[in-house]
């Protein structure tokens, strides 16, 4: 309020807050400072504030037949009326009465209920919030009633002992050990069926790659010649490089002449295979050895030996743990106390492991000197600490109780915090009274020890459990078991694979082999996502290897979705759903609808592979540590594939680049994509992050992706498939990614007429239509007539073919590749039914229909498949000087001699049967360097050819093309000055 003394004029405007009655005093003063006063009353009256929206009520979820309850933030609405009380309302949004299932209580605002089955779906809530002038104001929120997803069974098992073809062993297997990825895994057979020219007629030891399928056999020479006797026990590294195994072979090093078993380490890259059970001065030892354990980079390798010249001062003429440093040949044992003597020699030590970095090394003992107070007579664990000397007893129960029986099979987590293994002791856990074998885990830092073959309800095991495997973080256990009563339906008479989560108790049993047998001698990768083991197919003991890893698929309609702590793939599709990733490094794609994602710890990515699928909710986002995952092909903007992104952060963020950007508020963490950047398009809005997080363009990934169109040749369904080599982007080399099943096939177009179809432009047709999103949507580019279909009537009809890529090898074959006519396919439609749908391999974004020549109808679907990066060329570079690295190129990959100034042998797309490489004449006084290689074997991976040579050479090392130059790497090699020769030889020069 203001007073004008000119005018005698008070003025203003009273808010809420200046209700009520103030005394105003008026003076009037003349011009000789003489005054008189008077005091009037103002009275404030109210005028009614309607009640406002403060805060938006957050969408909700509910699961059908479980209570659902949600209570309105009392901060929602506001009223500046002082005194004011509001009341609430609820009904739908239209104004009709809230669902049957669904009640509201307008004094606490609490919404409650339990929905059925026939209420699945998304309904809109709106509430009304009044005051006592009946003015109100009103929210209205999305309340999803969806179904709780159950979590789906571990993947299925896959083969590992089967020849790169897929042929079976014929003949046991077993033994395996895995990789830290399970990429690659050992294991011993017997099998003669496995690799070419196996005829030793005794066990060998060999290595799968589950990602190519390809098989090698380790138990060779350096010089590939394979081992004259059996070997076995096979450890494996963590990158799957080193392998360590056991062998009674005497060919495999020279100056093998102990007639003992030893245990060797082989370089799975250079082939160089060495004996680790020798001195440090690298003299052989005297006695056998075997058993060994290696750590994650390979350099330290643990065993057990009976040798007594291995370190100085053994005499206890028994089996010691020995750990040899592979890098400095230093070699120490382990089985001795810690002031470093030796053990009683009673029986001697076996069965060791060692923790990821070679300190730790655990082992099993009948020493009885190796701690104080040692006085139970049974065989022990011990854990021995190689930096500090300590050595400790594992086989203890809480309390240091020492058992009463024997105990056995070790493994360490990867810090040497835990260790599992097994007993005969029945004083370590109460109520053990089944007199057989458990499984227990240590805690050597609480000195906890917990018995782990038992049900999830605590109860013991009815028989007897065998060969434990621990996870990296000590929190997986996987071992074997004879017990029935440890899960629901064992009911096949036989030892089974288990996998224990120590954390939440879940315990479940692998699936079952060919042959119904269950799984045996598991191992464990040290996430504990992979399990190998072994099981019987066909007479046969065969090795498997099964993901624990989870991939949930969500409906078109609300699903609700919880992950497990481990490794999850979840899509959850069409329609909001809730999904939870819980731990693990997560990968999470809401799809179509207004979803709420949560990773919960862990790396966790969230995936869009189409703009339109935003206005997601994303919870609990880490910078740094989470993902944002988007496709190139389907966002444009220029977003390529592992390239940067532009990230414009604010209050008020804009574009301010002509290309795409993404746009994040930091007020409300609003994250928009804006595919035109400065130009007109509207920005889409892609996800709110609760809190607005800070974030930076580091958090984006973006991948590729290729749009083919899959006809569904079988009539069984479209599936797709992984592992497949083709060039998608178009760059000349080859990527690894999702594929049509050999049932289907592929609308293709060979673009650059070469008569094959080679590249992801040839079967993706996004780009012939301006604003597609699909493959179906860039086909209508082709509609010349604008039918609305693809057939003899547009003018391009004819240049189109079907390609069934039988054998999955990504080539077209001769005989793979036809015309739509000779195929009978009359006419495709152009319009999509929609049905989104997720797989690992790719996403099938919707449906259509092929209309054959016999009258016949088949569907096809609007595929996008993921890809990876291109697949390196792994490449060996030598100069005539270098004799020795030539000389290892030679034994390594079976070649002739090579008498030349310089030579470059290039193994590009998996050539792992290049044979030999010339270099030869000079010409103008610079070397010219020819490469031949071996027609392709039937099966293999292809592009053996000239043309896929010639290409691909941009991967192999040079400078320039003299030979004394050639000997560089890291480089790209310009085209120019490459031809190829024939269909088998390529020269450079």
């Amino acid at each position: 309020m203001s007073f004008n003394a000119a005018t005698r004029t008070f003025s203003g405007t009273p808010a809420n807050g200046d209700i009520g009655t103030l005394s105003v005093k008026v003076t009037a003063t003349d011009g000789s400072a003489a005054s008189v006063s008077d005091t009037f009353t103002l009275s404030v009256g109210n005028t009614n504030d309607a009640p406002t929206l403060a805060n938006a009520i957050a969408d909700q979820w509910a699961s059908d037949g479980n209570a659902f309850s949600f209570t309105v933030p009392a901060n929602s609405f506001a009223d500046a009326d002082v005194g004011d009380t509001l009341t609430y309302t609820a009904t739908l949004a239209n104004g009709d009465p809230l669902p049957a299932w669904l009640s509201f209580n307008p004094t606490t605002r609490a919404f409650t209920g339990t929905p059925a089955t026939g209420d699945l779906g998304s309904i809109d809530v709106k509430v009304t919030a009044t005051d006592g002038s009946a003015a109100s104001a009103t929210d209205t929120f999305t309340l999803n009633v969806g179904t709780v997803m159950a979590a789906p069974a571990p993947g299925a098992a896959y083969l590992l002992s089967a020849s790169s073809s897929g042929t079976v062993g014929d003949k046991h297997s077993s033994d395996p050990s895995i990789s830290a990825d399970g990429r690659y895994v050992t294991f011993t057979s017997g099998s003669t069926n496995l690799v070419s020219d196996d005829t030793n007629g005794v066990h060998d030891v060999f290595r799968k790659d589950t990602l190519t399928g390809d098989i090698v056999r380790v138990s060779t020479s350096s010089a590939g010649v394979q081992g004259n006797g059996h070997s076995t026990e096979s450890s494996i590294s963590a990158d799957g490089r080193y392998v360590t195994f056991t062998s009674a072979s005497d060919n495999l090093v020279a100056g093998d002449t102990n007639g003992a078993t030893d245990v060797f380490r082989k370089d799975m890259v250079t082939g160089d295979i060495v004996r680790v059970s020798s001195d440090a001065s690298g003299a052989q030892g005297l006695a056998i050895s075997a058993g060994s354990s290696i750590s994650a980079d390979g350099r330290y390798v643990a065993f057990r030996s009976e040798a007594s010249n291995l370190v100085a001062d053994d005499t206890n003429g028994r089996y010691d743990a020995f750990v040899k440093d592979m890098q400095t040949g230093a070699i120490v044992r382990a089985s001795t106390n810690a002031a470093g003597v030796e053990g009683s020699g009673h029986a001697g030590t076996e069965q060791q492991s060692m923790s990821a970095d070679g300190r730790y090394v655990v082992f099993v003992s009948y020493d009885t000197n190796l701690i104080a107070n040692d006085n139970n007579s049974v065989r022990d664990v011990y854990r021995k600490d190689l930096l500090t000397g300590e050595i400790v007893r594992v086989s203890e129960g809480t309390g240091g109780v020492q058992g009463n029986g024997d105990s056995q099979a070790v493994s360490i987590s990867a810090d040497g915090r835990y260790v599992s293994f097994l007993s005969f002791s029945n004083n370590f856990a109460a109520g053990d009274t089944n007199n057989a074998l458990d499984v227990f885990r240590k805690d050597l830092v609480t000195g906890e020890l917990v018995r782990v073959s038992q049900s999830a309800a605590g109860v013991g095991g009815n028989g007897e459990s065998e060969n434990s495997s621990i996870s990296a973080d000590g929190r997986y256990i996987t071992f074997t078991s004879a017990a029935s009563n440890l899960v629901a339906g064992d009911n096949n008479n036989t030892w089974d694979t288990f996998r224990v989560d120590m954390i939440t108790g879940e315990i479940v049993r692998l699936e079952t082999g060919a042959a119904g047998d269950e799984g045996n001698d598991p191992v464990m990768t040290p996430d504990g996502r992979f399990v190998a083991y072994r099981t019987g197919v066909n007479n046969w003991d065969q090795t498997f290897v099964v993901d624990f890893a989870l991939t949930y698929n969500g409906t078109a309609g609300v699903d609700v979705i919880a992950g497990k702590d481990i490794t999850d793939t979840i899509f959850g599709n069409a329609g909001n759903d809730l999904i939870d990733g819980a731990g693990g490094a997560d990968r999470i794609t809401g799809g179509a609808g207004a979803d709420k994602l949560t990773g919960g710890s862990g790396a966790d990515t969230f995936i869009y592979k189409f703009a339109t699928d935003g206005g997601d909710t994303i919870t609990g986002f880490v910078s740094g540590t989470d993902k944002i995952e988007v496709a190139a092909a389907t966002f444009g903007g220029g977003l390529t594939a592992g390239g940067a992104v532009s990230l414009v952060s604010g209050a008020s963020p804009a574009a301010t680049l002509a290309s795409g950007q993404f746009l994040y508020n930091t007020t409300t963490g609003q994250l928009y994509w804006d595919a035109d950047g400065t130009g007109g398009g509207a920005a889409t809005l892609i996800a709110t992050l609760t809190g607005a997080p800070a974030i930076s363009a580091s958090d984006f990934t973006v991948v590729a992706t290729l749009p083919p169109l899959v006809i569904d040749l079988g009539g069984d369904g479209i599936s797709l498939i992984s592992g497949v080599s083709f060039d998608f982007d178009g760059d000349g080399m080859l990527e690894v990614g999702g594929w049509a099943s050999p049932t289907d096939g592929m609308l293709a177009l060979d673009r650059n007429g070469n008569g094959v179809i080679d590249n992801g432009s040839e079967i993706s047709f996004i780009g012939d239509s301006a604003g597609a999103q699909s493959d179906l949507q860039g086909l209508r580019g082709f509609d010349t007539n604008g039918d609305g279909v693809l057939s003899a009537a547009d003018d391009g009809f004819n240049g189109f073919s079907l390609w069934r890529d039988a054998n999955s090898n990504g080539v077209s074959d001769a005989g793979e590749l036809v015309s739509l006519t000779d195929a009978g396919i009359a006419s495709i439609s152009l319009t999509g039914t929609g049905d989104p749908s997720n797989q690992v391999n790719g996403d099938i974004i919707g449906y259509t229909t092929v209309a054959m020549t016999n009258g016949a109808t088949v569907q096809a679907a609007d595929v996008m498949l993921n890809y990876g990066g291109d697949q390196s060329a792994e490449h060996f570079v030598f100069d005539s000087i270098e004799t020795a690295a030539v000389q290892v190129a030679e034994a390594t990959h079976d070649l002739k001699p090579m008498p030349m100034e310089g030579v470059v042998m290039a193994e590009a797309f998996d050539f792992s049967d290049l044979t030999h490489a010339i270099g030869a004449t000079n010409e103008s006084g610079g070397s010219v360097v020819e490469f031949t290689w071996a027609p392709q074997p039937a099966g293999d991976v292809p592009g053996m050819d000239a043309a896929h040579l010639e290409i691909g050479a941009q991967g192999l090392g040079m400078l320039d093309y003299h030979a004394q130059d050639i000997l560089q790497s890291g480089q790209n090699l310009a085209l120019e000055g490459i031809t190829a020769l024939g269909t088998d030889a390529l020269r450079i020069g």
